[in-house]
């Protein structure tokens, strides 16, 4: 946990400091600095905890603010597997996954703390969730939906890669419309540029630093 809260620090500190001095916090050293901490690491989990987190270290200690915004993304998870299952099995089937997933000791015990494992599991689920229940829809609102969805996912945990082989497999097997085909092809894209947008430490040198973390 201290290592994504002390991240979180820097990048609340970062933020303030883009609005105070402007284009000065865009520099490569300024952004290095701030960013370089922990970047072995993609940044969503950590721009959560900077924005929920770090507020609250005002009034909470340290290691409740950053647990309160964990339990909060866990509450978000259960919150996506209730609508989810709902949708598709109705109230009942809902509300009893909402209870097998909350006695699943390992999940009980990761909701309470600021590791990366839930929001994992939401960045993926996610994804997956997202590409199914907009499968019938065929406007391209949809494919930018997904495409961000998946960013977002991958810029949480590289676990998340795995959506697109598991939907990509999901329609081989299922549904084999070709528009579905064209909307995971365009999403990947997509989802790149999402992960490159909200990961500032990639700024400075972009293929380098890929490359770097994808070989961490």
């Amino acid at each position: 946990m201290l290592f994504r809260s002390r991240a979180a620090a820097a990048y609340h500190d970062w933020v303030q400091q883009l609005w105070y001095t402007g284009a000065q916090a865009l520099r490569p050293a300024v952004i290095s600095e701030f960013w370089q901490y922990n970047h072995e690491h993609p940044p969503l989990v950590k721009w959560w905890y900077a924005i929920i987190g770090t507020p609250l270290l005002a009034v909470m200690h340290v290691i409740d603010a950053y647990r309160l915004a964990a339990i909060m993304l866990s509450a978000i998870l259960v919150g996506v597997v209730v609508v989810s299952s709902a949708a598709v099995m109705g109230r009942r089937v809902a509300l009893c996954a909402a209870l097998l997933l909350l006695m699943l000791p390992r999940f009980f015990f990761h909701a309470h703390v600021a590791a990366l494992d839930v929001p994992a599991a939401l960045a993926y689920i996610g994804g997956v969730l997202c590409f199914y229940h907009l499968r019938n829809q065929r406007a391209w609102w949809a494919t930018v939906v997904f495409g961000v969805v998946w960013g977002l996912g991958i810029a949480t945990k590289i676990n998340a890669a795995f959506v697109m082989p598991t939907v990509a497999i999901w329609w081989l097997v299922h549904d084999r419309r070709w528009y579905l085909l064209g909307r995971m092809a365009v999403a990947s894209v997509m989802g790149l540029g999402v992960f490159v947008a909200v990961w500032p430490w990639l700024w400075v040198d972009p293929v380098v630093r890929i490359h770097d973390y994808i070989l961490w």
